[in-house]
């Protein structure tokens, strides 16, 4: 039975058989002596056993078996996906609500999404909170009035980096982790971000799309816009992480990908 169980995993998906049934490869166990490692494979008795059968596999074994070694990679690339829609979700609430300040359609006076890109990074990681990032300007392209598709993809990539761009800067000026409950770090990353934003957005422009310069005051325009809308997030996540137990989620997320 064991066998037949193979085969047609085997024949209806080649690459989920090689991961699930991968061979056996010696480890080195606390006692310093080689042991075989178990393979991935259902628990089958022997054709010496009387009545020998399988035993039952749930539906979803294989995959339990896929995801049992990268849970943190799973739980990451799910959170991203939500940061994403979250993203987009608030982008399109801020044009609605604050619709009386917009300058333009990437420029508003008070521009909250800049805190759902920091917080991404923040909270995921520099590469899963970009991801993210990503993930929800890929979804506004729907409401893009860029004049072309790579007009809107370049902008994508400067909004979704800039953030990551921020905390990496800080962190290495101040030389120490950023803490989502000192208030100076949260502060000095929302300038921080606020102020490479601007820039990095209109040396875009200037390079291929001028249409959206209107006129010089506009930079200052957008800093004060992602200041308002970074520091009103920043707020709300010290409370948050002082109210609950996200520092503590974060402390161990941090201490699991330390290097040992």
């Amino acid at each position: 039975m064991c066998d037949q169980f193979k085969l047609k995993v085997r024949f209806f998906n080649p690459l989920l058989y090689q991961l699930s049934y991968r061979a056996e490869i010696p480890i080195v166990v606390p006692s310093g002596t080689a042991s075989p490692q178990t393979p991935l494979t259902p628990k089958c008795q022997t054709g010496d056993e009387p009545n020998a059968k399988m035993q039952p596999i749930s539906r979803f074994w294989l995959f339990e078996q896929m995801f049992a070694e990268n849970k943190s990679v799973f739980v990451s690339l799910v959170g991203a996906l939500l940061a994403g829609v979250l993203y987009c979700t608030l982008h399109l609430l801020n044009s609605w609500l604050f619709k009386f300040v917009e300058v333009s359609d990437h420029i508003n006076l008070v521009y909250l999404p800049a805190f759902i890109r920091l917080a991404s990074v923040l909270i995921l990681g520099m590469v899963w909170g970009t991801l993210g990032t990503s993930v929800g300007c890929l979804m506004l392209l729907n409401w893009s009035h860029d004049a072309n598709i790579w007009i809107s993809l370049a902008n994508l990539c400067v909004s979704a980096g800039v953030a990551a761009l921020s905390v990496y800067v800080l962190q290495t000026l101040a030389r120490r982790r950023l803490s989502i409950i000192r208030l100076v770090d949260l502060v000095q990353l929302a300038l921080l971000y606020a102020l490479l934003n601007a820039l990095l957005h209109h040396a875009l422009w200037s390079a291929i799309d001028p249409s959206q310069l209107l006129y010089p005051a506009q930079m200052f325009e957008m800093v004060l816009g992602d200041i308002n809308g970074a520091l009103i997030g920043a707020l709300v996540l010290r409370w948050i992480a002082l109210k609950s137990k996200l520092t503590l989620l974060l402390r161990h997320r941090v201490s699991e990908n330390a290097p040992r």
